[in-house]
C-alpha cells in the first residue's frame, strides 16, 4: 500500500501542474513586452512556461518565421529557435 502511494505521488510531481500554472501574471506581461518590442506577436496565455530560471515562449510569430524564444530572469533573448 505504502509503495502504490510513494509511485503515486512520484507520478504527481513527476506530470506537475501545467506549465503555465506556475508563471505570474507579471511575468507574462514581461515576456509579451519583450516580444512586442522584437515587432513579433503571440499568445502568451496559452504559450508561456516556467524553463529553469526564465520562461519560454512557443509559438511565436515574427515576420520571418514561427519561433521559440526563451528568456533569462531579466526577460533578456538567450535562445530564439525557428519552429519546425
Amino acid at each position: 500500500m505504502m509503495r502504490m502511494l510513494i509511485a503515486a505521488i512520484g507520478l504527481l510531481l513527476v506530470a506537475g501542474a501545467p506549465a503555465d500554472a506556475h508563471v505570474p501574471a507579471e511575468a507574462k506581461a514581461a515576456v509579451e513586452k519583450a516580444i512586442t518590442k522584437m515587432g513579433c506577436t503571440m499568445d502568451v496565455d496559452d504559450d508561456v512556461e516556467a524553463k529553469g530560471d526564465g520562461y519560454k515562449a512557443e509559438d511565436v510569430q515574427c515576420k520571418d518565421g514561427q519561433y521559440d524564444i526563451t528568456f533569462d530572469k531579466d526577460f533578456k533573448v538567450t535562445n530564439k529557435k525557428k519552429a519546425d
